[in-house]
């Protein structure tokens, strides 16, 4: 019975032959490498060789990565297993407008002012004089004659005065009013539409579940490329 090396011997021989490998999401190397060498302990490799499956590990996993990264995406798709219909509708309606209000205050003062007025100066009356004298041989003043003045001047004046005022108050004013609104209306239909029974959608969900086990994946691949599928 010749002696056969599988990938657990290997890894405990070298630790370091996944280190070149490509991994989609949080899946860590060790993660990944303990599990396939669980899975993989009983089955003999196809190139014992630490150097050489290290470097193919690298190849493979980089050849594989796109397809794990879907995988990876599928299984952590959120939907309802019993459900095959889901439409949604979002319907957006805007509306501009505008609205404008001017006018104007107008005040208006005005008037005349007049003053008028009249003034007169009278000087009236009169002076009388009596000439007396005296005889040499008479101690007695005797009337000789007599003379009167008469007087009289005046002035009359008068006066007028005017002011005409007049004052203006006009005020403009104005304002404008936007109006922008937007609404958003958003539906959703969902459910079973009858082509399938709830029933049968659970049993394919559940024929499924396994195959999005991205772990089994990767394992199932590694096992079809490395190993010999012999035990």
């Amino acid at each position: 019975m010749r002696a056969t090396l599988s990938i657990l011997g290997l890894y405990e021989y070298d630790n370091t032959i996944f280190d070149l490998m490509h991994l989609p999401g949080t899946l860590t190397k060790e993660d990944v490498a303990n599990q396939i060498c669980f899975e993989c302990a009983e089955m003999e490799l196809l190139y014992p060789s630490a150097t050489v499956i290290k470097n193919l590990i690298g190849l493979w996993s980089a050849r594989e990565y796109p397809t794990w990264v879907r995988v990876l995406a599928a299984a952590q798709a959120e939907y309802n297993p019993i459900e095959n219909y889901d439409r949604s509708e979002s319907i957006s309606r805007s509306r501009t407008g505008s609205e404008t209000h001017s006018g104007k205050d107008t005040s208006q003062d005005s008037g005349t002012d007049t003053t008028t007025g009249q003034s007169s100066n009278t000087n009236s009356g009169s002076d009388s004089n009596l000439h007396k004298y005296a005889a040499f041989d008479s101690g007695s003043l005797l009337d000789q004659s007599s003379d009167t003045t008469t007087y009289g001047s005046g002035s009359t004046g008068s006066s007028s005065a005017s002011a005409t005022y007049g004052k203006k108050n006009e005020i403009t004013h104005g304002h404008q009013i936007a109006d922008t609104s937007t609404e958003t209306e958003n539906n959703r239909i969902h459910g079973n539409i009858g082509v399938t029974t709830s029933q049968q959608m659970l049993e394919q969900e559940l024929a499924i579940a396994p195959k999005l086990n991205i772990l089994s994946y990767i394992v199932d691949s590694f096992k079809r490329r490395f190993c010999l599928l012999v035990y």
